[in-house]
């Protein structure tokens, strides 16, 4: 990702460490829900909020936690785009 104007990326920009909010969103089951927390399985203070779609057929997952650096951020990211039922994410 890479800012046009000055040239710079998120990993120029960011500092770390720094709290971010992953949002995920997917097939409301069991499974979805399950595989997304075990991303998050290894991390400390983290704070999920689930809400689900009036229809229930979908289910948006909120984490918040402290990141370190760049790295994990872009592991937990490359980490939720391969879970199964993944509708979108921010």
């Amino acid at each position: 990702m890479q800012n046009i104007e000055s040239g710079k990326t998120l990993k120029d920009l960011q500092k770390f460490p720094d709290k971010f909010t992953f949002k995920i969103m997917g097939d409301n089951t069991n499974k979805f829900a399950a595989d997304v927390r075990k991303i998050f399985d290894n991390k400390e203070d983290v704070i999920f909020s689930d809400n689900v779609s009036r229809t229930g057929k979908y289910i948006s997952i909120s984490a918040t936690l402290e990141v370190y650096s760049y790295d994990e951020l872009e592991s937990l990211y490359i980490a939720i785009s391969k879970v199964e039922g993944l509708k979108f994410h921010v």
